[in-house]
């Protein structure tokens, strides 16, 4: 094939590597704040059930059930979240050491 483009490849693959998990941390770090944004509405929503049940308003026990099952949820993520920071850091300094 006459003229075939060729993918520009980096002399480091440390270098390709680095891209590769700034792009990935990038990526999480910008999920960080609509999650905890996330997570204190629920909180909110938990606190205005919990208040509510103490006004003896039987609605409120539901709001504040909800509202608790959606922060085990939200719990989840954040801990699958933080999994992905931690192994995308992990996986930068074993990388460096094989290379460097």
């Amino acid at each position: 094939m006459p003229n075939a483009k060729r993918r520009q490849v980096s002399p480091h693959p440390r270098g390709r590597l680095r891209r590769r998990v700034d792009k990935t941390l990038r990526f999480a770090l910008d999920m960080e704040e609509p999650l905890n944004d996330a997570m204190e509405f629920v909180q909110a929503l938990r606190m205005i059930g919990n208040g509510m049940a103490a006004d003896y308003d039987d609605n409120g026990r539901a709001i504040a059930a909800v509202a608790r099952a959606a922060l085990q949820r939200l719990d989840t993520l954040e801990d699958a979240w933080s999994g992905l920071i931690k192994a995308g850091q992990r996986q930068m300094r074993i990388k460096a050491a094989k290379v460097g």
